[in-house]
Parts: C-alpha cells; sequence; structure tokens
C-alpha cells in the first residue's frame, strides 16, 4: 500500500485555508443577508409612512364628513318639512276654508231669506 504522507505544515495550511473560506463565504452569505433585510426594513418603512400618510388624510376626510353631516342635521328643521308636520298643517288650512265656506253659506242663506 502506499501512504500518503503530509507534512505537518501542509496540513495546518490546508486546513487554515479551508477554514478561512468557509469563514469568508459566511460572511459574505451574513453581509448579503442583512442587506436583504435592510432592503426590506426599508422597504416596510416606507410602506409605512405611506400608510400612516393617508391613514392622516383619511382621518381628515372622516372629520369633513362628520361635519358635512352636523350641518345637514342642523340644517333639516330648517329646509324640509316632515310628511307628519305636512299633513297636520294641510288639514288645518282645510278645516279653516271648511269653516269660512259654511259662514259664506250661512251668510247666502241669510240674504236669501231677507230678499
Amino acid at each position: 500500500m502506499s501512504e500518503i504522507s503530509i507534512d505537518i505544515a501542509k496540513f495546518l495550511g490546508l486546513v487554515l485555508t479551508l477554514v478561512g473560506l468557509f469563514w469568508g463565504m459566511s460572511r459574505r452569505q451574513q453581509t448579503m443577508f442583512e442587506k436583504h433585510l435592510d432592503e426590506k426594513f426599508a422597504i416596510l418603512q416606507l410602506r409605512l409612512e405611506q400608510i400612516e400618510k393617508k391613514e392622516g388624510d383619511n382621518g381628515k376626510e372622516v372629520a369633513r364628513v362628520e361635519r358635512q353631516l352636523m350641518e345637514l342635521r342642523a340644517d333639516l328643521p330648517e329646509k324640509y318639512l316632515r310628511r307628519e308636520d305636512y299633513i297636520r298643517g294641510q288639514t288645518l288650512i282645510e278645516s279653516k276654508l271648511d269653516g269660512l265656506a259654511l259662514k259664506l253659506e250661512n251668510l247666502q242663506i241669510r240674504e236669501a231669506k231677507r230678499d
């Protein structure tokens, strides 16, 4: 059998080279991973800022709509009449007209009797 003989210095050199290569590759992989994470976090931060800006705009819009709704609620009694109120008013007017018609009819009957 043939023996492979390597002296200790070459063996240690080979082991150190492999360890250094492995360490270098792992550092590069870690650096790339951190870079990738930094990019993802930057994108997430940008999206979060956009969402916060839209949320602020939406808050302003909600406040504007609530203000308009309150103004509408305040204006409704002045500008619009409920159906029941209209019917009550019409009934009152019609009863007064009926009373006036009755008085006119009675007046006509009296005048007819005088003649």
